[in-house]
């Protein structure tokens, strides 16, 4: 699922317009995540809040966040990969999530961030 939401991202980012039908596929496949019918391991949770963000979805990038992955529902870390302890996405998906909470200024969002990297 990650996988899809990546290229529908990258795709429509190199063409400049984003591919026919893909908000609608992003909808449903957002709504299973949401409702928890899909789980990601903490790399999947990392490409899709990218992708969602790349794809102007921030909102629903913070509210995935929000509902299924912070205050300790982090997933269990990805497959194992050559860096040592195997690749860990927590840190790449609160990157994305404070960078836009940065530069749009919401201090509520940083320091909602802030405190859940430091738990």
């Amino acid at each position: 699922l990650s996988n899809v939401l990546w290229v529908l991202a990258t795709v429509g980012h190199l063409r400049g317009a984003p591919i026919p039908g893909s908000r609608e596929l992003v909808d449903q496949l957002l709504a299973m995540l949401l409702d928890l019918r899909v789980r990601l391991d903490s790399e999947g949770a990392a490409m899709t809040v990218w992708a969602l963000w790349r794809l102007g979805r921030f909102h629903d990038a913070w509210t995935l966040y929000a509902r299924t992955l912070s205050d300790g529902r982090h997933p269990a870390t990805g497959k194992p990969s050559g860096r040592a302890g195997g690749g860990d996405g927590r840190q790449q998906y609160w990157q994305v999530l404070l960078m836009e909470a940065e530069r749009r200024g919401d201090v509520s969002k940083q320091a909602y961030l802030w405190k859940q990297m430091m738990a």
